[in-house]
């Protein structure tokens, strides 16, 4: 398993934003693709995109990062969501 990043959306239309941190047997060891998919549908999405993950996946919010990458680099990637 790895560490995942994917985006969802719920029955209501709500957008989930899901990051899984991995490779780090202290912490959390990561997920298959199936097993993210179950997660996923565990918490209400009916349908999701994998995306890049890896080690360096992070999510951020106004008030910082939410999570522990197992990798310290630059992200050059990302998927914002902003207010219009």
């Amino acid at each position: 398993p790895d560490p995942r990043s994917a985006v969802g959306i719920t029955a209501d239309r709500h957008v989930i934003l899901f990051v899984a941190d991995g490779r780090q047997p202290e912490l959390s060891l990561g997920l298959s693709l199936p097993e993210l998919a179950v997660v996923l549908r565990s918490i209400g999405c009916v349908d999701a995109m994998n995306l890049d993950g890896g080690g360096s996946s992070q999510l951020a919010t106004p008030s910082g990062f939410i999570n522990s990458p197992s990798e310290l680099r630059p992200v050059p990637t990302i998927l914002a969501v902003t207010r219009e």
